[in-house]
């Protein structure tokens, strides 16, 4: 024991040298835990409800300023009122709107085949993510009344339930 200070520094530097390997090899991570079972049901993020969206218009030709086009936005909102994307179908129809009826729709004027949009392409050819709701245009073949104007859309969701709306377009 001649040098003191030399042996201790070599224990020192021995500690030290364990440390960081323990470190090195062992690492600072936590082990890895099992990810805890959730259980989720769908029942929030269904569609609870549809509507009309306020872009929703008649078209009309320059010249003869008569109706040719309904664009049609409709959005499904679930219990949240949240705006989805989801597989649904929907049927629209045309009737005249009348102002002081307890039932508003007046006289059919018209209907369109049924819109399945259950299938991903679909889907997203009729979905506009920026106003995060469906566009529709339908088109108004032949002579159709005056306004006022009702649509109904009566939609089927992938869960089997029914959802109606209706929208009275203005009349300018």
């Amino acid at each position: 024991m001649n040098n003191p200070n030399g042996l201790s520094r070599l224990i020192l530097k021995i500690v030290g040298l364990i440390w960081w390997g323990v470190l090195l090899f062992g690492g600072c991570e936590t082990p890895p835990g099992s990810i805890p079972e959730v259980s989720c049901t769908s029942a929030g993020f269904q569609p609870a409800l549809i509507r009309f969206g306020g872009l929703t218009e008649i078209l009309r030709d320059k010249e003869t300023k008569k109706p040719t086009a309904l664009r049609v936005f409709l959005e499904l909102r679930d219990r949240f009122d949240s705006r989805l994307k989801v597989p649904f179908s929907v049927r629209f129809e045309l009737y005249r709107y009348q102002l002081s009826s307890p039932n508003p729709k007046g006289p059919h004027l018209k209907s369109w085949p049924v819109q399945i949009l259950t299938e991903a392409g679909t889907n997203n050819f009729y979905w506009r993510d920026y106003l995060r709701s469906y566009e529709f245009l339908l088109d108004l073949e032949g002579e159709v009344a005056e306004e006022p104007l009702l649509l109904s859309a009566i939609c089927r969701t992938a869960e089997g339930m029914s959802l109606e709306t209706i929208y009275v377009f203005p009349t300018d």
